[in-house]
């Protein structure tokens, strides 16, 4: 379920690589305009440097941790090597520098978690997909922020909540991070126009029965009525409550069971499309998180946008 924003979660390390990959975005620049200077596309001399200048700098900025670039685990092959690695026996980053592209995404991921996230002796997992935009059909951005989501969903479910995957992504003119753990918000529309901005799934359900309520408030006569009118996807998360109040004569509660892909027979798609025939539309924001340098230190250097 989405959790509330807050941009002063962001991990400590994904703040720094922000911080390093912007420093270099000049580097990005030039790699993808490297044919222009008779450069190969295979020629990836400006990604390295940036690869040893990031772990040159979390050497120095992040000494707890002890940093390995092109890490290769005891038995495996050179192709299953590590961009950068670093442990500090509480977490174990691992970070992989590519173009955006969901084979390399898939690939790099489900192979480092059968190396690194099925040991036991391992600490949690922060791993971070630094991308950078690639060239051609390799410029899917949002099919590779979705494969992102795939690869947290699978890190919650397999290693716990301390364990997570998070994305950077720049084009060479600005840094994004993808962080699951930070959800964006939920835009809700009514027939009249109005619109409201929420910040989870219970927020959206609340406003959606509230107003078909007031819209109808002289035809229904017991909650039974309210809960059969949207069918089986509200009538199994709501119940006569008084945990949150709406206008008499109705008190309503709306369970905090809600599930994106499904809880009990509930749906979240099932509950917008019933919503969408009553005219509410119900739609999810997908605000960027910018990295913007020069912001003050006691606020974190990040805006949606």
């Amino acid at each position: 379920m989405p959790r509330k924003k807050n941009l002063t979660a962001i991990h400590p390390l994904v703040v720094r690589l922000c911080e390093l990959v912007d420093a270099q975005k000049d580097k990005i620049k030039k790699h993808l305009n490297r044919q222009n200077k008779g450069l190969s596309s295979q020629n990836h001399q400006y990604i390295d440097q940036i690869q040893d200048i990031i772990w040159n700098n979390l050497n120095t900025s992040h000494n707890s941790y002890k940093w390995e670039k092109e890490k290769k685990a005891n038995g495996r092959t050179v192709r299953d090597r590590v961009d950068i690695y670093g442990n500090d026996k509480h977490e174990c980053c691992i970070i992989e520098i590519d173009a955006t592209r969901i084979d390399q995404i898939a690939q790099k991921f489900v192979s480092r978690l059968a190396i690194y996230g099925l040991d036991r002796n391992i600490p949690p997992i922060l791993y971070v997909a630094l991308l950078y935009e690639g060239s051609g059909a390799h410029k899917d951005k949002e099919s590779c922020v979705k494969y992102i989501r795939f690869c947290y969903d699978i890190v919650k479910k397999l290693l716990g909540n301390k364990s997570s995957v998070v994305g950077i992504y720049t084009d060479g003119n600005f840094v994004e991070v993808i962080d699951n753990d930070i959800q964006s918000s939920f835009r809700v529309t009514f027939p009249n126009k109005q619109t409201v901005i929420c910040n989870s799934m219970v927020d959206c359900a609340k406003l959606a029965i509230q107003y078909y309520i007031d819209k109808n408030i002289k035809k229904l006569r017991n909650f039974n009525q309210l809960s059969s009118v949207f069918g089986q996807a509200v009538s199994n998360t709501c119940q006569a409550s008084k945990n949150i109040m709406l206008r008499a004569p109705f008190n309503v509660f709306v369970s905090k069971d809600w599930r994106e892909y499904g809880n009990r027979g509930t749906y979240w798609d099932e509950f917008v499309w019933r919503c969408k025939k009553k005219k509410v539309d119900i739609k999810i924001e997908k605000q960027a998180i910018r990295y913007q340098p020069g912001q003050h230190t006691k606020q974190p250097p990040f805006v949606y946008s």
